[in-house]
């Protein structure tokens, strides 16, 4: 019972620069990570984060209920990649960044509980995600907020094409 996660919805923009991630797998960065964990690939690739609070929070004053990430890879972009289907069509030679915003105090309700008493029989999960309708609401003013964040003049010169699945 009272089963909770931070659920996190991502926003993926095309970068204009060559300043992200998403083409230092070389194998020279391989080399120096495997050597002496050191070079870009030795990053979490979450390099800025902010705590946020929205204009629907009801917790107490300056608590914040959002968690903004800013990654330097096309992470939405990777994670529906796969060969296999015919439309994941992703222009790879392309730079990406995405804003990962995380609710931090869901009010959403789900439970777990185990199907068997023997270990290899997985447990029964119900996530219950975005039952509640303010983890919805407080999710789509969180992709509202990222994308003021993109629209501000030091963005600008980096700023491409929102993608969408």
């Amino acid at each position: 019972q009272n089963l909770q996660d931070h659920i996190c919805v991502g926003l993926t923009f095309e970068c204009k620069q060559p300043v992200t991630f998403d083409r230092v797998r070389t194998w020279k960065n391989r080399m120096r990570y495997y050597w002496d964990n050191s070079g870009p690939l030795a990053s979490t690739g979450c390099e800025t984060m902010s705590f946020v609070r929205s204009e629907e929070c009801s917790l107490p004053e300056q608590q914040p209920d959002l968690q903004l990430f800013l990654s330097v890879h096309g992470l939405l972009e990777r994670a529906a990649y796969n060969k296999d289907l015919p439309w994941s069509k992703t222009d790879w030679s392309s730079h990406y960044f995405t804003f990962l915003p995380t609710l931090l105090h869901p009010k959403s309700s789900g439970s777990i509980s185990l199907k068997s008493s023997l270990y290899s029989i997985p447990p029964i999960i119900h996530p219950q995600y975005l039952s509640h309708p303010s983890d919805l609401s407080t999710l789509v003013q969180s992709l509202k907020i990222c994308r003021q964040i993109s629209a501000q003049p030091s963005f600008i010169p980096f700023l491409g094409k929102e993608k969408t699945a």
